[in-house]
Parts: C-alpha cells; sequence; structure tokens
C-alpha cells in the first residue's frame, strides 16, 4: 500500500480570503498512484461539442460534474492541449452528449485527438442553443459558459444549463480505461478482472 508524505505547515491565522487553502502542503501523491484511483472510478462516456464559425467541434471528456440544481450549473474540465481547447473558449456554449451503451464507435471516433473527420458520417444536430447534438445518445444536455477557472494544465468551464434532455437508452460504462455495455455480463465481468490486483499484490 503506499501513501502520500504527510510534511505539511499550517497557513491558517484568523479568516481566510475565499479561495485560500488552509493548509499548504510541501508532499503530494505520486501519478501513478493518482491514476490507479481514478482507475477505479466508474462513469459514463460523455462528448462535449460546439459550434465554432458553422464547424461542429468535439472530444471525449471524462472529468464532467454538476455543479449545482438550483441554479442547474455543470462543470467540464478541458485539457489546455486539446484540439477543441480553444474552440470551447471562443463559442462560450456547449453540449454534453452522454452515450448510450451502443455507440461503442462514436466513443472511439471523439477519443481520437486531433481529429478533423470526427463528425463525418455521424447522425447530429445543431441543438436549441447552438450546440451539436448526437443523435442515440441516452441523454444530452445544452449549456452557456458562465466562467472558467485556469487549473494548471487544464481550464475548468462553468456552464449555466438551458436544456435537457433524457431516454430509456441504457448509457454506456467506463472502466479502468475500457467501455462497456452495462447489459452485457460478459462485458462487464472482462473489466472486473482486467482490476483485479495480480497475485502477491496488496492494495
Amino acid at each position: 500500500m503506499t501513501s502520500g508524505g504527510t510534511g505539511r505547515r499550517n497557513t491558517s491565522a484568523g479568516p481566510l480570503p475565499q479561495g485560500a487553502c488552509v493548509t499548504e502542503y510541501t508532499d503530494v501523491a505520486a501519478a501513478a498512484d493518482v491514476r490507479a484511483f481514478h482507475r477505479q472510478w466508474l462513469s459514463g462516456v460523455t462528448i462535449i461539442t460546439t459550434m465554432v464559425d458553422g464547424r461542429p467541434r468535439g472530444m471525449a471528456l471524462n472529468a464532467f460534474a454538476s455543479v449545482s440544481l438550483e441554479p442547474p450549473v455543470v462543470l467540464a474540465c478541458i485539457a489546455k492541449s486539446a484540439a477543441t481547447y480553444q474552440p470551447l473558449l471562443r463559442s462560450g456554449h456547449f453540449a454534453m452528449n452522454l452515450l448510450s451503451a451502443d455507440q461503442s464507435e462514436v466513443a472511439a471516433r471523439f477519443a481520437r485527438s486531433g481529429s478533423s473527420e470526427k463528425f463525418e458520417g455521424l447522425s447530429w444536430r445543431v441543438g436549441r442553443f447552438g450546440s451539436p447534438v448526437i443523435e442515440e445518445s441516452c441523454a444530452h444536455l445544452e449549456a452557456a459558459v458562465e466562467s472558467r477557472v485556469d487549473a494548471y494544465t487544464h481550464t475548468v468551464l462553468f456552464g449555466r444549463v438551458l436544456a435537457a434532455s433524457s431516454s430509456a437508452l441504457s448509457p454506456m460504462g467506463y472502466l479502468a480505461g475500457k467501455i462497456f455495455d452495462p447489459r452485457d455480463s460478459a462485458q462487464w465481468q472482462g473489466v472486473i478482472t482486467a482490476l483485479a490486483p495480480e497475485p502477491g499484490e496488496t492494495g
């Protein structure tokens, strides 16, 4: 079992300004340990899309979360190295498309970095607020960017949800770097097996 260091110094001395950190740590967790943690996170597969100069843009995104329901706000964390990064900053709006279990080909095409052909042959439409909505997704929402926060290698976009829709389609699953159909017990077992520790390995 591995753990991060405990070196730290307390910096709290009375009221802190908004966003300040109470404790400043001098050690951080090893990157391999953090990656191993994230491999255990079971999620769906989301595609963030936007439209710039009449051209649809999009990328697969795992760092997505709900922030608030009243008002409805979500966040998306975008790598600055991504080809879709600048279009997302320019457009001021985006759609989140939650892929259904039968959209493995869609997931594969949007996982490719920098491809200019992601939307070719794809069934999609322009949403009510201008962002591309992928057909046959099990759910989607459209949002307007309210604010953005610089976060090291990424930028966090906070979006006010303007429209949302869902269906009865089963969502795709994502775990340990693999997509799978949650309805297929063999696929589910394969993902679980891949997560199993090697003989003699401790958690």
